[in-house]
């Protein structure tokens, strides 16, 4: 049976993630991957978090953060500011202390509703600390594939820096990077 079965949940928007919060407090059960994948087919969202009783002392809940495709993450900004307004409200604290994968997540009740803000804690920028989806062994020469199976080898990427909004890459070959950018139709000039 899924665990998430005959649990009410809260879909909200944080920011333009599809959000979904689930009360396991009274009923603390572990969810798969495969619940999390059927949550989202019936209820689509970015990401689900599930809130579970305190596991540490001085902490108000545990959260586990699920993505639409059953993987678990370790934090959500946005999720968490969702999580914080719900237990806001059902505490009335004007701070709370969150337990997540990523460690423990200061959160802050803002003046008006909707407005919490979240700690995510100290950045993680060495490149072993940063999770992927394959593993790499040299971050200087990551092959990087873009557009359609016939241009899609552009060669090692150089550098990549990623400030929150955008990824900036140094390739060898930009000119077969414009082509299969504009041949997706995400070149802009």
């Amino acid at each position: 049976m899924n665990a998430l079965a005959n649990h009410s949940f809260i879909k909200m928007n944080g920011l333009g993630n599809e959000i979904v919060v689930v009360d396991m407090r009274a009923s603390p059960q572990a969810i798969t991957a495969a619940d999390a994948r059927a949550a989202a087919a019936a209820a689509p969202y970015d990401q689900l978090m599930a809130v579970y009783p305190p596991r540490a002392v001085g902490t108000d809940a545990y959260v586990r953060i699920y993505n639409n495709d059953g993987s678990e993450a370790g934090a959500c900004g946005n999720g968490m500011r969702c999580v914080a307004d719900i237990l806001f409200k059902q505490s009335g604290n004007s701070t709370l202390t969150v337990e997540t994968r990523a460690g423990l997540l200061a959160c802050f009740r803002g003046d008006a509703p909707l407005t919490s803000t979240v700690d995510m804690g100290q950045p993680r920028f060495h490149w072993t600390e940063i999770p992927l989806a394959e593993e790499f062994f040299d971050t200087r020469a990551i092959e990087l594939q873009v557009g359609p199976i016939e241009l899609r080898q552009l060669g090692g990427v150089g550098e990549v820096e990623h400030p929150l909004d955008r990824i900036d890459v140094v390739v060898r070959d930009a000119q077969t990077l414009l082509q299969a950018l504009a041949h997706r139709g995400r070149h802009r000039r």
